[in-house]
């Protein structure tokens, strides 16, 4: 299987974002050049929120998007943009419907991994890591519930602006005694 990197919240085109979450001057650019870590051969995961454009535009964004599948997790504002709807993407997930992740190398100690656009759409409990956007930068990157589950925020303001590979995330939940910091 190839490597899967996610990402979310990344509100192409979408002007009001940048005050909203204060991102810094020239954010679409940065998230641009920041896919470019995403191998040619890999699976990229748009945890929803992908642009706020003209229908006519979007199918420039899907070109662009890195990665050899791509699968959408739809966001609130991805129903109305129509997204789902663009040639490129090789599964949509419906807004409020969950994914299920599957990590590449599956043994009996690989945690069960499901994603959403908001976090508030997880039954409770329903897997070991939860992976959401949809909150910016109200919640916190991860962050461990009572019962020992890991709950991911993927929103870009959250990363740097820098999509995530899962291997990463897969780390933090094999080694939670370890304090991890934002990777750079």
């Amino acid at each position: 299987m190839s490597e899967t990197w996610l990402i979310s919240d990344t509100h192409f085109g979408h002007a009001n974002i940048g005050r909203y979450c204060s991102r810094p001057e020239g954010w679409e650019e940065l998230i641009w050049k920041n896919l470019e870590a995403v191998p040619a051969g890999a699976t990229l995961i748009h945890l929803g929120d992908v642009a706020l454009l003209p229908r006519r535009e979007l199918a420039g964004v899907m070109s662009r998007l890195p990665g050899r599948e791509k699968v959408l997790v739809e966001g609130n504002h991805d129903k109305r943009s129509r997204i789902r709807s663009v040639p490129g993407w090789s599964k949509v997930v419906r807004y409020g419907d969950l994914l299920e992740v599957q990590p590449g190398d599956l043994d009996t100690h690989s945690p069960r991994i499901v994603a959403c656009h908001r976090p508030t759409d997880f039954p409770d409990p329903l897997a070991d890591i939860f992976l959401f956007g949809h909150v910016h930068d109200t919640r916190p990157m991860w962050e461990w519930d009572r019962f020992g589950y890991l709950w991911v925020n993927l929103c870009v303001e959250r990363w740097n602006y820098k999509p995530v590979p899962l291997s990463f995330i897969l780390d933090v939940w094999s080694s939670p005694h370890v304090t991890w910091r934002n990777p750079s």
